[in-house]
């Protein structure tokens, strides 16, 4: 298969080992801004402006990458976390927004402690939260990381 959805094979190859790298070193920057390159490659009349378009973008490339190390929709006493992302020695705790802020994503993390099962079961555990903009020049991505002691 020489393209997928028009972008070259070597595009999705390289991307690909830039996700695996990233998950490797335990760098939840690069992974990101990975994730925010390819979302750049996606057409912008297939793009929905909606949070869930985004969290099920990002669970599908993760899981075509390793599918064991990410889950979405994950229960906790207070609500559903959108994705939990395990990297080498950290595990990530993800919260998505579409129009909003990380800051704003951040909050609902440690508002719900969505964290905390991660750390009864003795894990090292990332906070981040994700905002999408969908904009005239594409997509924006920013994000915010709080990493617990």
């Amino acid at each position: 298969m020489e393209y997928v959805a028009n972008i070259p094979s070597e595009t999705i190859g390289e991307l690909t080992a830039r996700f695996t790298r990233a998950l490797a070193a335990d760098d939840i920057n690069a992974y990101c801004s990975t994730f925010r390159d390819y979302l750049k490659l996606i057409p912008h009349n297939i793009i929905v402006e909606r949070e869930k378009f985004f969290q099920s973008t990002f669970y599908s490339m993760a899981l075509l990458v390793d599918p064991r190390v990410i889950f979405s929709e994950v229960a906790t006493d207070r609500g559903y976390i959108d994705v939990v992302l395990h990297g080498a020695k950290k595990t990530f705790v993800m919260e998505f927004k579409e129009g909003k802020s990380p800051e704003l994503a951040m909050k609902q993390i440690l508002a719900k402690k969505y964290y905390e099962q991660s750390v009864i079961q003795g894990e090292q555990v990332v906070l981040v939260g994700i905002n999408f903009d969908v904009e005239a020049k594409g997509v924006e991505v920013a994000w915010k990381i709080k990493e617990l002691s």
